[in-house]
């Protein structure tokens, strides 16, 4: 319990201290309780906690050999950081990166660690061709395409001030592999939303990983071009 006594020290007092407000009305100086203020998460950050507080149970629950496995698996990884220099992952961050986008893709988490180990290019890329049309419209062609399949793509973007393609990706975006264009209505709002509108004649760039079920993402294919 608070106990406010008037006196020439409170009378002077303003602003808050606290849990409460001092505040000085013409009448007299009063005292009222500051009013807690709650950031509620969106549904899809809650959602984003609970997978990764799932893949960080079931990767306690791994016996020995398995996380053995795992780190076996992520020294053979080169993954690129933000300053896009290529590193080893441990197991954990392995099964970390690879468990998050199976669950956000709706597929079961990986125990064992998946069959490919490669994250370089393979003969069929994942997508055939970048553009960037009139009015700021992203097309990206994917050819081949799997109608019907457990295949996705994730699309990063970016920008980039020539044409060199930058090491940080602000934002992605899950494609499903049966849709054989994609087009300004599953790129170019996200786009626009974390890059802008791009300008005529700006560099840009797309990180295009394939994702099938049971393998690692793979292959990446790292597209560039300029804004008409």
């Amino acid at each position: 319990m608070a106990i406010y006594r008037a006196g020439p020290l409170a009378g002077t007092i303003s602003g808050p201290v606290g849990g409460v407000t001092f505040v000085n009305r013409s009448a007299a100086p009063s005292i009222r309780s500051r009013a807690r203020t709650i950031n509620r998460a969106s549904a899809a950050l809650y959602a984003a906690r609970n997978r990764y507080l799932a893949v960080q149970r079931a990767w306690h629950l791994l016996p020995t050999p398995t996380r053995d496995q795992w780190q076996a698996a992520g020294i053979t990884m080169l993954r690129p950081d933000r300053l896009g220099v290529r590193r080893t992952m441990s197991g954990y961050k392995l099964f970390l990166w690879v468990n998050l986008l199976y669950l956000t893709a709706g597929h079961a988490i990986l125990t064992a660690p998946p069959e490919l180990t490669t994250l370089e290019p393979l003969p069929a890329p994942p997508f055939s061709s970048l553009a960037f049309t009139g009015g700021g419209v992203i097309s990206i062609v994917s050819d081949p395409f799997d109608p019907g399949g457990n295949s996705y793509r994730m699309v990063y973007g970016a920008r980039s001030h020539d044409t060199h393609l930058p090491g940080h990706w602000p934002f992605w975006r899950f494609v499903h592999a049966s849709q054989p264009i994609v087009g300004s209505q599953i790129i170019t709002p996200q786009w626009h939303a974390a890059l802008g509108v791009p300008f005529p004649g700006e560099y840009c760039a797309a990180r295009v990983v394939n994702l099938v079920s049971g393998f690692l993402p793979s292959p990446t294919q790292e597209l560039i071009d300029t804004a008409v």
